[in-house]
C-alpha cells in the first residue's frame, strides 16, 4: 500500500520536481519496495541539465553517480564518480563512493589485469610550482652573492639544484590522462587491433565497469591502457568516456 502512496506523490510532483526532490523520492520509493528507475532517470537528467547550463561541482557529480548506482548501473556510476574527481581529487566522500562501486565489479576469479588505479591526484602542477619558485630563489640568492662578492654561493647552487631536480621530475612525471575510459558492459576485450577482426590480446575478458586511460582513437575504436600497463583496441560503443573539461 505504501508503494501506491508513494507512487500516486510522484505522478502528481515530478513534472514541477526540483532534482533534490526528486532524488529523494526516488529513494522513498526504492525503500518502499515501489519501482523506483523512472524517478531516480529523471533526477539524472534534472541534474544534467544543471550540470549542462554551467554548475560544476563535485558534489553534484556524487549524486549522479550515486544514482546510477541505486540503479543498479556500475559502470555510469564509477564514471561519474571519477567526473566529480576530476574537480575535487581529494574530495573523501567521493573516493569513499568510487571505492564502493569498484567493489560491485563483477571481476573473474585469478584475473591480474584491468584493476582499478588509485585516485591521486596529478603532482605535476606542484612539481612545476615548486620548481619555478626554487629557480627564482636560485636567482635572488646567486644575485646578492655576486653583489657582495663575499663567501661562496652555496645557497644559490644549492636552490638551482633544487629547482633542476624538480624540473626533471616535472618533466618525467605522466599527466593525468586526457580522456578516462571505462568498459559499459561485460565481456568486452582488449584487441590487438582496431577492428573485430583482430585477435583479442587477453583470452579473458574484461568485466563492465574496468577503468583505463585513452592513449590514441582511430575511427570508431580507443587505444586503451589499463592500470597495469596492459594495452588494446576496445570500441567505442563499449565504452563510457570522461574527457577533460
Amino acid at each position: 500500500m505504501s508503494g501506491i502512496v508513494v507512487i500516486a506523490l510522484v505522478l502528481g510532483t515530478v513534472a514541477h520536481a526540483s532534482p533534490e526532490e526528486l532524488f529523494r523520492t526516488a529513494l522513498a520509493q526504492q525503500q518502499a519496495g515501489a519501482k523506483s528507475r523512472a524517478t531516480f532517470e529523471a533526477a539524472i537528467a534534472a541534474y544534467v541539465a544543471r550540470r549542462d547550463e554551467g554548475v560544476r561541482n563535485p558534489d553534484l557529480d556524487r549524486t549522479i553517480g550515486s544514482a546510477y548506482l541505486l540503479m543498479g548501473e556500475v559502470p555510469e556510476a564509477i564514471a561519474w564518480y571519477r567526473r566529480g574527481l576530476r574537480l575535487a581529487p581529494h574530495d573523501a566522500a567521493l573516493q569513499e563512493a568510487l571505492m564502493l562501486a569498484r567493489e560491485r565489479v563483477a571481476r573473474p576469479p585469478g584475473r591480474t589485469f584491468g584493476l582499478p588505479p588509485a585516485v591521486m591526484p596529478s603532482p605535476r602542477p606542484w612539481l612545476f610550482l615548486g620548481a619555478t619558485l626554487a629557480w627564482l630563489a636560485a636567482c635572488v640568492t646567486f644575485t646578492r652573492w655576486y653583489l657582495r662578492r663575499g663567501g661562496w654561493p652555496w645557497p644559490a647552487l644549492g636552490c638551482t639544484l633544487l629547482a633542476l631536480g624538480l624540473g626533471i621530475a616535472w618533466v618525467r612525471h605522466p599527466a593525468e590522462p586526457t580522456v578516462i575510459v571505462v568498459t559499459r558492459r561485460d565481456e568486452v576485450f582488449l584487441r590487438r587491433g582496431d577492428g573485430v577482426d583482430f585477435a583479442p590480446r587477453y583470452e579473458v575478458p574484461l568485466p563492465a565497469g574496468t577503468e583505463g586511460d585513452a592513449l590514441a582513437q582511430r575511427g570508431d575504436w580507443w587505444l586503451v591502457q589499463l592500470s597495469g600497463g596492459e594495452r588494446g583496441w576496445i570500441a567505442g560503443a563499449d565504452l563510457l568516456l570522461i574527457a577533460d573539461e
